[in-house]
Formats: C-alpha cells, structure tokens, sequence
C-alpha cells in the first residue's frame, strides 16, 4: 500500500531538493572555478619559466635576441643593429607635397648617426635643396628603426670614391660619370621598437590569454643626435 502525500508535503520535498540541488551545483561550480584558477596560474608560470630559459639559450648562443626590452638602446647599440641592413626604405616630400618612398642601399652609418648613400642625381625626387627626409630600418621582426634628418647633397668626387663599391656598379653601369651623387643624411633623432625572438614572442601572448592578460612584447624609444 503506497502512501501519498499531502500537498503541502510535496513542496516541502520540492524545496527540500532543491535546495540540495543549488547547493551541489554551487559547490561544483566553486570547485571547477578553483582548478580553473589553479591551472591557469600554473600555465602562467610554466610559460614565464619557459620565457626566461629561451631567453637564456638566446644570451647564450650571443645572437642578441634578448636584449631586456626594459633597456634603453644607446645611439651606438642602434647602429650595430642597423649595420647589417643594406636596403632601407627612404622618405621625402615630393613636389606636390605628399610623402614619397623609395628603397636605396645604404653605404655608410656614422658613429654620430649621419647616414651616406650614392643616388641619381637625376632623379626626380633629389633636389640640391636641404630637404626633411626618413629612413626606416627593419632588422627581421625583432628591430624596427626610423632615422629622421635633413638630406643634403655632397658632390665631392673623392666622398663618391671612397663610397663606391661592386654593389653600387650594378646600378650605375656607366660609372661615377653617369649621375651619381653622394647623399647625406644629417640625422636628428633616432626611433626604434623592439620585440623579443618568436619563441618568446608566442610564449608571451599564450601566457596573456590564459594569465593575468598582461604581456611583454617590447619596448620603443628615441635617441636624439
């Protein structure tokens, strides 16, 4: 013989479980928050281990790659980075005003940041005016540099002798008496941004996403000359 019970009982069942119910739900959900946190905590700190062995490794083999982006880069660090870069892109301001841009190759860098190229003296964008002009530095995807001055023309035949090299040959077939010219850049600051290597680089945006969202890509800063 089953026994039914009263209305009024049957809530109090009802609430009754309920109220289990909430509270293992709440429990579960506090305990899953907890590991949750526990993980992603452990995960940050994987990675910011990992981040400091690569690091390491890198300062290690001598290749520069680690540089601590909290460091500021003196005008002479700047130049050792660029020193390896040939082919830059040059800014100037064109007749009508607007920025224009072309890639030339580098011939010498001063040790007070002044710049040097051979250029077509022809060429429309080169005027004997002492004009504003940019040249921008990519050294991989590690060291962006931007070089900005004044370009004035230098036609002194020994400075185009002591600049000419087999490389500039391949531009001026004719020789030195077919328009070359040496450009100068008197330059007035330089800029730079930094980033870490790319193990770094994908360590620091892994640990963001399950960390405390903060990262350490790199730095940026000015060096006036």
């Amino acid at each position: 013989m089953t026994q039914e019970l009263m209305p009024e009982q049957t809530d109090d069942v009802s609430a009754r479980t309920a109220g289990v119910s909430n509270h293992t739900d709440g429990t579960v959900r506090g305990r899953l928050g907890s590991v949750s946190s526990r993980f992603a905590a452990a995960v940050s700190t994987g990675l910011s281990r990992a981040a400091d062995r690569v690091g390491r490794l890198a300062s290690e083999r001598g290749d520069g790659s680690n540089d601590d982006p909290a460091d500021e880069l003196s005008l002479e660090q700047l130049i050792a980075r660029a020193g390896d870069i040939r082919t830059v892109m040059v800014t100037t301001v064109d007749e009508r005003g607007t920025l224009s841009s072309r890639p030339l190759t580098v011939q010498r860098i001063a040790d007070d940041g002044d710049l040097a190229f051979i250029v077509d003296r022809n060429a429309e964008w080169v005027t004997q005016a002492v004009e504003p002009i940019n040249v921008a530095f990519v050294d991989g995807s590690r060291t962006w540099i931007s070089v900005a001055g004044r370009m004035t023309l230098d036609d002194d035949r020994a400075a185009l002798d002591e600049l000419w090299d087999p490389m500039t040959d391949a531009f001026f077939p004719d020789g030195k008496n077919d328009g070359p010219i040496v450009l100068r850049v008197l330059s007035d600051r330089w800029e730079y941004w930094t980033a870490p290597n790319r193990a770094i680089q994908l360590i620091e945006v892994v640990r963001a996403k399950f960390g405390d969202g903060s990262t350490d890509l790199g730095d940026s800063g000015a060096v006036e000359t």
